[in-house]
C-alpha cells in the first residue's frame, strides 16, 4: 500500500495528476486492441495489392512446341528474328525467355501441352480439332491464329497405283500419326468420297516422321509404298522420277484449306493476356514477312531446320499461289464437319470462332 492508502498496482494516468480518473484494466486492454487493429487494416492496405501485383503477374517465359517442315515457317522466322521477344517487350511484360523445341508426332505436342511440358503448339488443324473437343469444359484449348494452307500431296512409288481403288492390302501408306494427323484425316475424307466408307484404308496406314517417310519411300524399305506428307518434304520425293501424285488435299477438299494452327489452353490465355497478344501480333509480323522477304524466309528456314535444299528450291516453294501464309483460318469448318460426322468429334462446332480464341475478333475466317 502507499502512503496514502492506495494500492501499488492501481493504474495511474500519464504525468501522474492526483485529478485524473484512474481507467480499469479491462479499458486500457481495449484500447491497446483498437490500436492494434488499426495497425493490422494499414498493414493489409499496403500488403493487399502487392500480393494482387503478383498474382497479377504474366509469365516470363514462354515455351513453344512445334512440328517440322514449311508448314511452320511462321515459327521458323519468329525464332530466328525474336519476334515474341520484340512484341512482349512491347506490351509492358519486358524480358521474356521464349524457347522452342522440335516434336515431331501431334500426339507428342498434345501430350506436352496437357502436361505443362509447353505453352503453345504449332501442328496440324486436325489434331488441334481433336484436342479443342476432348478439352472442352477443363482445359478448353482453342486456337490463336491459322498458319498456312498447302496443298498435301499423296504420293507413291508403284507404277500401278493410279487413284485410292489400285492400293492393295500389300500396300503401306506413311502419314505422320494414324488417325490423328491432318494427313490421316484427308486421306478418311478422299476414302469416304470413294468407297463409301471413310476407314476404309486405314488398315494401310503407318505412323512416321516426314523424314523417315520420304527415306522410306525412296529407297523402298520398311514396305512404304506411298507417304502423304508435306512441303518441302513431298517435292523432294517428286523429285525422284519414280515417284508420282495420286491425289491432294486441295482436290479432296475442293479447294485452299488450313493445315496448320498455333494453340494454347484457355489457363494460359486467361492468366497471360499480354502473352496471348505477344503471340498473335508474333505470328502477323512473321506472315508479313514472308509475304515481303521470301527469300530471307528461306535462308531462315534452311538455318533453323538444317534443310538440305537449295534456297532457290525453297523460294520457288513459296512463289507457289497454292501455298498460303494467312492467319485466317480457310475451310476448317468443313474439317470440323466431317469429323463430327465421323464419330472424331463429339461436339459440332457451329462456326470457326467457336475454337478461336477472342484475339482473333476482326478477322474472316471459314
Amino acid at each position: 500500500m502507499s502512503a496514502k492508502g492506495r494500492p501499488d498496482h492501481e493504474f495511474r494516468p500519464p504525468g501522474g495528476s492526483e485529478a485524473a480518473k484512474p481507467r480499469a484494466w479491462g479499458e486500457h486492454t481495449r484500447e491497446w486492441g483498437r490500436r492494434l487493429l488499426q495497425f493490422v487494416v494499414a498493414a493489409a492496405a499496403i500488403v493487399v495489392p502487392l500480393a494482387s501485383s503478383s498474382a497479377n503477374a504474366e509469365t516470363n517465359e514462354i515455351r513453344v512446341g512445334r512440328q517440322t517442315g514449311l508448314g511452320y515457317l511462321q515459327f521458323h522466322v519468329i525464332e530466328a528474328r525474336k519476334l515474341i521477344e520484340k512484341h512482349a517487350k512491347a506490351l509492358g511484360l519486358g524480358d521474356v525467355t521464349v524457347t522452342f523445341r522440335k516434336i515431331p508426332s501431334p500426339a507428342g505436342l498434345n501430350d506436352a501441352l496437357l502436361s505443362g511440358g509447353i505453352d503453345f503448339s504449332v501442328a496440324g488443324f486436325p489434331p488441334f480439332l481433336t484436342l479443342w473437343d476432348k478439352t472442352r469444359g477443363n482445359q478448353d484449348i482453342r486456337a490463336v491464329a491459322a498458319l498456312e494452307s498447302q496443298p498435301l500431296l499423296l504420293v507413291t512409288n508403284d507404277p500401278k497405283v493410279k487413284t485410292l481403288r489400285d492400293f492393295g492390302d500389300n500396300d503401306r501408306i506413311a502419314v505422320p500419326t494414324v488417325k490423328l494427323s491432318t494427313q490421316a484425316m484427308f486421306l478418311e475424307m478422299a476414302a469416304e468420297h470413294e468407297f463409301g466408307k471413310f476407314d476404309a484404308l486405314d488398315h494401310l496406314t503407318v505412323s512416321m516422321p516426314h523424314a523417315e517417310a520420304v527415306a522410306a519411300l525412296l529407297s523402298g524399305s520398311a514396305g512404304i509404298t506411298a507417304d502423304f506428307s508435306s512441303t518441302p518434304f513431298q517435292y523432294a520425293e517428286l523429285a525422284n522420277p519414280k515417284i508420282h501424285t495420286v491425289t491432294s488435299s486441295y482436290q479432296i477438299i475442293g479447294g485452299p484449306v488450313t493445315t496448320t494452327a498455333v494453340w494454347t489452353t484457355a489457363k494460359f490465355a486467361n492468366d497471360n493476356p499480354k502473352a496471348l497478344q505477344a503471340v498473335f501480333d508474333a505470328v502477323v509480323e512473321a506472315t508479313q514477312f514472308i509475304h515481303d522477304h521470301k527469300g530471307e524466309a528461306a535462308r531462315i528456314y534452311k538455318k533453323v531446320e538444317n534443310d538440305k535444299m537449295s534456297e532457290a528450291e525453297l523460294v520457288k516453294m513459296l512463289e507457289d499461289p497454292e501455298q498460303i501464309f494467312s492467319v485466317e483460318p480457310t475451310n476448317t469448318l468443313k474439317m470440323a464437319t466431317f469429323m463430327h460426322r465421323i464419330g472424331r468429334l463429339k461436339h459440332e462446332p457451329q462456326s470457326w470462332k467457336d475454337y478461336f480464341f477472342p484475339v482473333m475478333n476482326g478477322r474472316n475466317g471459314s
